[in-house]
């Protein structure tokens, strides 16, 4: 499975609907909200290489890497990520 890079990521901030929190150093922060609520953040590397790996976003999304890719392939919505959260208690 093709590792989760600065493309797809910037592809899951899209889908999860995130918005910029910070953009300090060397990596941009995303916030994901859901009913108001801030419920995960994550980083998002500003280097120049766009095969930087971003491994570390599945877990600070609450999914599996496999899932993450679904996320940025988009055969995972928006509605099931929050369904899946939600039923293991992240909201």
């Amino acid at each position: 499975m093709a590792q989760i890079d600065k493309q797809r990521a910037m592809k899951i901030v899209k889908k999860l609907k995130a918005i910029l929190l910070t953009s300090k150093g060397a990596h941009d922060k995303y916030g994901v909200y859901v009913n108001d609520k801030l419920v995960c953040s994550f980083g998002i590397r500003r280097s120049s290489s766009k095969s930087c790996g971003h491994g570390h976003i599945p877990t600070e999304i609450f999914v599996s890497p496999h899932q993450a890719q679904e996320l940025a392939d988009c055969t995972m919505s928006l509605a099931q990520w929050v369904s899946h959260i939600t039923s293991n208690g992240h909201v």
